[in-house]
């Protein structure tokens, strides 16, 4: 599964579409972060059109990963730095992004549905 595909370049601009992981545990409330994702309305849903994966449409693997909720689409638009000016530099420094940006998504979702789906 790719972390990350390119959307679009624009001057200096990419508008990126992040894949990120979502742990096969529960929330404090016993549900799937997966199910919880889903139910929530945050997750279930991709930008990218049908396709192979590398051919600028998303794989039937990743698009069911995303509908399953064991899979989170962040779009962001970003802006390299003045050092990435070679293909290898921007590729490392998207790699660099994605991982950064996933890491981050998974404590905010975490943070913000622990508790959801608890009912007394």
């Amino acid at each position: 599964m790719s972390a990350l595909h390119v959307l679009e370049r624009s001057g200096t601009q990419f508008r990126v579409a992040i894949h990120v992981t979502i742990p096969g545990t529960n929330n404090a409330a016993g549900i799937p972060w997966a199910t919880v994702l889903i139910k929530s309305g945050l997750g279930g849903r991709t930008v990218l059109a049908d396709g192979t994966g590398s051919d600028g449409g998303i794989s039937s693997a990743e698009k069911t990963s995303i509908t399953a909720g064991t899979v989170f689409e962040i779009v962001d638009t970003i802006s390299p730095p003045s050092n990435a000016t070679t293909s290898a530099s921007i590729n490392a420094w998207l790699d660099d992004y994605a991982a950064a940006k996933a890491s981050e998504a998974q404590a905010l979702i975490q943070a913000t549905l622990n508790q959801y789906g608890r009912v007394r």
